[in-house]
């Protein structure tokens, strides 16, 4: 939802080097999204790309942080997965023994299954026990609805998605 993805293609098409760790320079760490090629932004023109890559701040430092969720994610990874072009989303390791979870690495090196992907909003959203109808593709919407509630202007959303005001 952070970064405003369309439905499950634009979610497999992600690939590590997509999400990077950066600061500001006051020491506050942020995740910054750059994408590559969507539905409407093709690479046919130059022209046609985000004013500003979309970013996800650190919160409270809880479980819940997305910085801190990141770095867990970066712990937990293959080594050979942690190239930039490696598959952002990995296939969890179902092997692993409960007293290994805190040494070993919780993922496969291989890319999430497409069916695993595009439930997996569904399957938060009820674990969450919020709106049932929740899906891949609402992350967009929600997003804009979010920005938009809390008195966010429409350029600034635009902007935010990459759309032409």
């Amino acid at each position: 939802m952070h970064f405003g993805l369309r439905g499950c293609k634009e979610h497999r098409d992600m690939c590590w080097g997509d999400v990077k760790l950066k600061e500001t320079v006051d020491g506050e760490e942020f995740l910054e999204f750059n994408e590559r090629q969507t539905k409407t932004r093709t690479g046919s023109d130059c022209r046609d790309v985000r004013k500003m890559a979309p970013k996800m701040f650190a919160t409270d430092g809880s479980e819940r942080d997305p910085v801190v969720v990141y770095k867990l994610y970066v712990q937990k990874r293959p080594q050979k997965m942690k190239e930039d072009d490696s598959p952002f989303y990995l296939a969890v390791n179902n092997n692993l023994k409960a007293e290994s979870l805190q040494t070993k690495e919780w993922f496969k090196a291989g890319p999430v299954g497409i069916n695993k992907l595009n439930s997996l909003m569904k399957s938060m959203a009820q674990k969450a026990g919020i709106n049932n109808r929740l899906r891949n593709h609402s992350g967009r919407k929600t997003m804009i609805q979010t920005l938009s509630e809390n008195d966010i202007p429409p350029t600034h959303i635009a902007k935010c998605l990459g759309t032409r005001i």
